[in-house]
């Protein structure tokens, strides 16, 4: 078995899988005989039942567990992959092109990567459009990334199962950094992460980071325990910094600015200040020329996302951080 992919399943009905699963159906050049689709429902009492998917060409297993959220769902899916590679797609998503699968197989022969990670397009509706957009070497989302199962389970790689929102941006981020650079990017997108009119995450997309900062945080805390504990002391520091101005230009943005939000981004604030709190030290024993290579790294990500004007130094930013109450 050359392919296992995992699908998380809750509340979502047919209509809403089937896109993914036609999409695996019409890929081109590939041996059927090697791809397996393990959907695992998170204790749904309207599970969907294995009759209904017996006219695909692949293996599709369906397991039901108890509610314990997406990423115990992806755990236990990897748990039962037969395959040399293991992909987690979420059940609304689907491949983009009837080539995509033929991408990552050839990737395959190449070399035994740990991780192939492919570009993915997001279809977005914003201010009454239509909008497509392309992300490209991404380490915060599991979309279209493919990895090695071995590689997994040598490095005791898992989700967490106490995160169930930006869970995937713990796991990538570790997987990522434990494989020292044996990756392989593809040149095509290759995974659509789809609308949905339903989507929480996609519904308010702006507030939806301030609203969940407070789990972003926990990801963050989780990641750096991961590396210190394993002694990647390169990788930890370089986490903290990325942290600590993701954070700063985070509440740079214009939403932070409007009143109707003030209550909301004091409550995201002092969830970075749990952060902070716990690796204040680390971070400002930095190299400053890191401190600086990581600062035009996270502003050039900040101005691409929104932010336009810087209203306070980090310095200040940081004193306010260590002053709030609660």
């Amino acid at each position: 078995m050359k392919l296992s992919i995992v699908i998380p399943h809750y509340t979502e009905g047919l209509e809403v899988i089937t896109p993914l699963l036609d999409s695996i159906k019409i890929q081109q050049d590939i041996d059927f005989g090697e791809i397996e689709a393990i959907i695992v429902n998170d204790g749904d009492t309207k599970a969907l039942q294995p009759y209904l998917f017996t006219d695909y060409p692949f293996k599709i297993g369906v397991h039901t567990i108890e509610h314990k959220g997406v990423s115990a769902a992806r755990n236990y899916g990897l748990d039962r992959a037969e395959g040399e590679y293991v992909m987690f797609c979420d059940t609304d998503d689907m491949f983009c092109s009837m080539f995509a699968l033929q991408v990552y197989f050839k990737a395959m022969k190449e070399a035994p990567y740990c991780i192939i990670r492919g570009s993915f397009i997001e279809d977005q509706f914003i201010d009454g459009e239509w909008k497509l957009i392309r992300h490209d070497n991404d380490l915060s989302f599991v979309h279209g990334k493919m990895f090695r199962k071995q590689f997994l389970l040598d490095n005791e790689l898992r989700f967490d199962e106490e995160l169930t929102i930006h869970e995937d941006g713990y796991f990538v981020a570790l997987a990522n950094l434990v494989s020292q650079g044996n990756i392989r990017e593809t040149q095509v997108a290759t995974y659509l992460w789809k609308y949905r009119d339903d989507s929480v995450v996609r519904k308010d997309s702006e507030l939806y980071l301030f609203k969940t900062y407070g789990n972003l945080m926990d990801t963050r805390i989780k990641l750096c325990r991961q590396l210190k504990n394993r002694e990647m002391w390169t990788e930890y520091f370089q986490t903290i910094s990325k942290t600590v101005w993701d954070s700063y230009y985070d509440f740079q943005k214009p939403d932070c600015l409007k009143p109707e939000n003030a209550e909301l981004i004091l409550k995201a604030k002092k969830n970075f200040k749990r952060f902070y709190t716990e690796f204040a030290e680390d971070y400002k024993s930095i190299n400053i020329n890191d401190i600086a290579a990581m600062k035009y790294l996270c502003h050039d990500n900040a101005f691409k996302n929104g932010m336009r004007v810087e209203q306070q130094t980090i310095s200040q930013f940081l004193t306010e951080i260590v002053l709030l109450k609660g």
